[in-house]
Order: structure tokens, then sequence, then C-alpha cells
């Protein structure tokens, strides 16, 4: 089976100029990703796609990985991750398709390689599996708030969270699909999706400079 990690890094950024390649501990946030899908050893190619020149540059020190240049109109604040894979996917020979695309963002610099190599083998044994997901698990009580009125999402609230039974939250961590269905429906995550539960730390999901403080924090 043919397996490919896609690491999707646009330049643009409202929130942190440079994102994915702000330092932190000496380190552009963009090498955490990609060192670890390399200490992984599960994929036959791992590709960085970007519209940054300045990023594909920096990126082009690790000699195994490749660089794809991605079109600015699909880069914008509106694209979706799902326009880069389908770039990558016309960048490379018919002949060539992986069967499965592990999409790793930039974002989640705490993904751990076991999180990876769990993923890819969930597509080796799993055939009938379409697409993957994180999730972290949690036992919150989560409502809305309308009129300024808080309103709870259950009907029975149970007070003591140790007798609450467990829901899961989908991160954007790691995921995973198999390209026959991405091809099919142009959809990312879909069909029958398989749940890989994570370690919280690891859905750390970089935004704003709070995130990054946090990350410091955790490095240590």
């Amino acid at each position: 089976m043919k397996i490919v990690a896609i690491i999707p890094a646009r330049g643009g950024s409202k929130s942190i100029k440079n994102k994915n390649i702000y330092k932190i501990k000496n380190k552009p946030l963009i090498f955490y990703s990609i060192e670890t899908a390399i200490k992984s050893n599960v994929f036959d190619k791992i590709i960085v796609s970007s519209d940054s020149d300045k990023i594909l540059s920096i990126v082009s020190k690790f000699k195994n990985i490749e660089t794809i240049k991605r079109p600015r109109k699909i880069s914008n604040d509106k694209a979706q991750t799902v326009d880069a894979l389908f770039h990558v996917l016309k960048k490379l020979n018919n002949n060539k398709f992986p069967e499965v695309i592990i999409t790793l963002e930039p974002t989640s610099p705490l993904r751990s390689k076991k999180t990876i190599i769990n993923a890819v083998k969930v597509f080796k044994s799993n055939k009938d599996i379409d697409s993957l997901i994180s999730v972290v698990e949690t036992r919150s009580l989560y409502g809305r708030i309308r009129s300024g009125i808080f309103k709870y999402n259950e009907n029975k609230i149970i007070r003591r969270r140790q007798d609450r039974n467990p829901i899961f939250k989908e991160t954007g961590t790691i995921w995973g699909t198999r390209v026959k269905y991405l091809v099919k429906f142009k959809k990312i995550i879909g069909g029958k999706i398989y749940p890989l539960i994570i370690n919280k730390n690891e859905d750390l999901d970089i935004n704003n400079k709070e995130d990054i403080n946090i990350l410091k924090k955790l490095l240590k």
C-alpha cells in the first residue's frame, strides 16, 4: 500500500505573520511536523505544499521530502485543504497515485510519531475504511447562548463529571483519506470514518500568540 503524507502550509496568516515558519525554540513551526513524519518511517513520500517561496526554501533543507508550489488562487483565506490535496495529485503521475493520503497540518506540532504510525496501521488493517480523523475524549457539558441565556445541549444533566458518558471531539491533528474516496467525492473526510483517539496534548492547534505560549510551556 502506497501512503503519502501531505503537509499543507500556505504563506498567509492573519493571526500570526508567517505562522507556519514562526520560530519556536529556534525551530520553524512546520519543522515539528516534518521531523515527526520522517521519524515515523511509514511514508513512501512526504510532500510540503505551499504558495510561499520562503516556506519552500526553508523546508528544502530536508533532503527526504518533496516540495510543490501551490497557486495563490487556492491558497487564500477561503481555500480549503482539499484543494491543496487535489493540486498535489495533479502534479503526480496517475501511475504514482498513492492509495492513502495522510494530511498533517503544520499547526499541530505536538502530534506524536505513534499517532502517525497508528493512523497508517488503521488503513492497512481496515480495507473498508474511507477516511480517518483524530479525536480526543471529553466529559464536558456543552450548550449554546441564546439571547444571553445558556442552554445545555443535553436534556438530562449529570453534575458529577465522572458519572457522565464520554463523548469525543474531532481534532485537526491528523486526517487520513483513501484516494479513491477523495477523487470520487472530493472530500477529505466522509464515508466510513475511523476515529483515532489521541492524547489531549496532541490536540493543541496553533492559531494565536496564546497558543504559542502554551506550546513553549509544554515543550519544556
